[in-house]
């Protein structure tokens, strides 16, 4: 059985998560992170994170791999994978959004060459 970390977002930060321009997710170091991420000091391992928009019972969600955890002074990092579902999330396009892995590549391999383009410009 999988084992779920399930957080809620603000809008903007769902949408970044879900378009793959951000790759960690922040929690500010208190007790109550401490006791959802930690166990006998030790960071727990997830298999996957819930991430949700809002409360309702139809809020739009994607479930991402948990690539692990990192801490520092201030907060937690939690490091994140691929998106490998979602669940009432609109497409800009309109249409529903299942499966992301498509458009995830293009979306990557078009970014890399425009990087790889700048480079050549300098």
């Amino acid at each position: 059985m999988d084992k779920i970390l399930h957080l809620t977002l603000f809008r903007e930060f769902f949408d970044k998560i879900l378009s793959g321009e951000k790759v960690e997710e922040y929690r500010d170091k208190k007790e109550y992170w401490e006791k959802r991420l930690f166990e006998n000091r030790s960071p727990k391992e997830y298999d996957y994170i819930i991430f949700k928009n809002g409360y309702s019972k139809d809020a739009p969600e994607m479930k991402v791999e948990w690539k692990g955890l990192r801490e520092d002074n201030e907060r937690y990092t939690i490091l994140l994978g691929k998106v490998v579902e979602t669940k009432n999330v609109e497409h800009s396009a309109g249409k529903d959004v299942h499966f992301l892995e498509i458009e995830d590549k293009l979306f990557n391999s078009e970014k890399r060459k425009r990087e790889e383009d700048e480079k050549d410009l300098c």
